[in-house]
């Protein structure tokens, strides 16, 4: 009985040393069981899916994770994708959260899509892109997943805020990026936009590199949120 216990302590205790070299990503824990899927078909994306499968073609490296994302680059270096951390989905509040994320992944591939750089989204249970990925994780495992099967993103790559030198110009751009939000009703509540590394920048304009917490608003929170900004970046 006591060799039982210590196999089965030393077996619990190799499941947690893996999950923290792996920064806790397990194939399993991007799959979601019960997808709002009657209020999300086929979105009117950027990308078609016969050009998010040549995107896929190439291997994704594990890059971090967010609250509500595991983000993989790309091996070109222009693109992210992100699965839903679907294991932190839990509760009583679980349909609401799931509800909550999707519609934001929603809303940054269609009104918002230039704001946010998302190329596409898949946030149903439907077979659109018809297509495997191979995943590389932190401590260099592959796998292979069949990506139709996992609710996820595809965005374009940016540099985040704390990586760039703070020009006039940049400033500008992020100011211009609140701006363009205001004008969609739209607005991240999450505050730690600056802090939280949440926005970055493409060649040509910031974008909200975490589009977890995006939501439609008729207040216009634009005044407040630039001038936060402006507080954290000219000090």
């Amino acid at each position: 009985m006591k060799r039982l216990f210590v196999i089965i302590l030393l077996a619990v205790a190799a499941f947690w040393y893996y999950g923290k070299c792996v920064d806790g990503f397990y194939e399993s824990s991007i799959h979601l069981k019960t997808w709002p899927k009657e209020r999300y078909g086929q979105l009117q994306c950027l990308f078609s899916p016969e050009e998010v499968q040549k995107v896929l073609s190439q291997p994704f490296t594990y890059l971090s994770k967010g609250r509500q994302f595991f983000v993989f680059a790309s091996q070109d270096g222009k693109y992210v994708l992100k699965f839903v951390k679907c294991q932190r989905i839990k509760g009583p509040n679980r349909q609401e959260r799931v509800e909550g994320i999707f519609a934001s992944c929603a809303l940054a591939a269609t009104d918002l899509r230039d704001n946010t750089g998302v190329v596409f989204v898949h946030l149903n249970s439907d077979s659109e892109v018809k297509s495997d990925v191979l995943l590389i994780d932190k401590i260099g495992m592959k796998h292979t997943i069949a990506i139709d099967e996992v609710p996820f993103v595809l965005q374009r790559r940016a540099i985040p805020v704390k990586e760039v030198a703070m020009t006039p110009e940049r400033l500008a751009q992020l100011i211009d990026l609140i701006k363009r939000d205001a004008a969609h009703h739209v607005y991240d509540k999450d505050s730690g936009l600056i802090e939280r590394n949440n926005v970055g920048f493409l060649d040509d304009r910031a974008i909200h590199i975490d589009i977890g917490t995006l939501e439609r608003s008729d207040v216009d929170h634009s005044e407040e949120q630039i001038a936060l900004i402006k507080k954290i970046l000219t000090k």
